[in-house]
């Protein structure tokens, strides 16, 4: 079958001289290791580990079931690969690249399984691996026809040149948006809410109710995909001009992995810190915020600061929370 599927592939940027100095058995280890770091990471957005091709690990996002956003869910994977680091002989440690490429696909099957690599042929995979060895160390890179895609929910930048005049494209960070309503507003490409007239008037009558003094819940029931999160968007956007304090927890099927998430999402408007933040930029925001606070202490800085890093690495929490 024919299919538009997104493909990554993750490796190490060395130099001839590098590689020779690792030994068979080295090599091996190193190379195992990548492929564990992506296994790990690829179940957590949907997608799958094709296997090594040479010293590139190969994914593949949006099959066998289609995905909404895939190249999202492949760029959220490489965040998480990137952020690690190998620890080896000589240099003492090395980070993985990634290049990212979608593109048609032939996936050929004999019905039994999940496909090997050699079972998925297209320009995405050729494109992903090249990127790859373009890539500097902790780098990912995309076409710009996916840096297109992209806009809106991750902060691109133009990189490296390609054959033929096309353009690389390094993805630095995940937007600040809320959510795909900001994005689409952000890119006017948002359209109006209709047909809810009387849901966002009970809307407005159960706002007045906090307003005089009275505290009030609103719970939203529906079917997947009928629209709550959309009328819930067109609300706050007429709540936004009154005097509020609005405190926005959303979950997301991309970090399904992760419990802290809607909270960490929460912490980084409150205090303005950049999904890209290091440690030390992360506890000093921190430390800034609880300086207002008389009850506050070194350990819940150190806590806090722990949580929004260990949710932006995807990984578990550290010991001392």
């Amino acid at each position: 079958e024919k299919r538009k599927l997104t493909f990554a592939a993750f490796g190490v940027r060395q130099s001839t001289q590098e590689q020779n100095a690792f030994d068979a058995e080295d090599l091996a280890a190193l190379l195992g290791d990548i492929e564990t770091i992506c296994n790990e990471a690829a179940s957590k957005y949907s997608g799958r580990c094709l296997g090594m091709l040479g010293d590139r690990c190969i994914m593949v996002f949006g099959y066998p079931i289609a995905h909404e956003h895939a190249s999202q869910r492949a760029v959220l994977t490489a965040f998480e690969v990137t952020s690690k680091h190998l620890e080896v002989s000589g240099p003492g440690y090395l980070h993985i690249s990634c290049g990212i490429a979608t593109g048609d696909t032939l996936v050929t099957s004999d019905g039994t399984g999940m496909p090997s690599l050699s079972g998925f042929s297209g320009p995405g995979v050729t494109q992903a691996i090249t990127l790859s060895f373009m890539a500097d160390q902790a780098e990912i890179l995309v076409p710009a026809e996916l840096a297109t895609t992209l806009e809106g929910s991750f902060r691109v930048q133009a990189q490296a040149p390609l054959a033929q005049g096309a353009v690389a494209y390094r993805v630095i960070s995940q937007d600040a948006a809320n959510s795909h309503f900001d994005t689409s507003e952000m890119t006017n490409t948002l359209t109006s809410l209709t047909g809810r007239d009387r849901e966002i008037a009970r809307l407005f009558a159960l706002w007045d109710k906090p307003k005089r003094g009275k505290g009030n819940a609103v719970h939203i029931v529906g079917e997947a995909g009928i629209g709550k999160s959309r009328l819930v968007h067109s609300f706050l956007r007429h709540v936004h001009a009154e005097p509020s304090q609005i405190m926005h927890f959303q979950g997301s099927a991309h970090h399904e992995h992760s419990a802290f998430h809607p909270v960490v999402g929460q912490l980084r408007r409150l205090l303005k810190i950049s999904t890209s933040a290091r440690h030390d930029e992360i506890q000093a925001s921190v430390r800034a915020h609880l300086t207002q606070d008389p009850l506050a202490s070194e350990q819940i800085e150190s806590d806090l600061a722990a949580i929004i890093l260990e949710a932006s690495l995807g990984s578990q929490a550290s010991s001392n929370i």
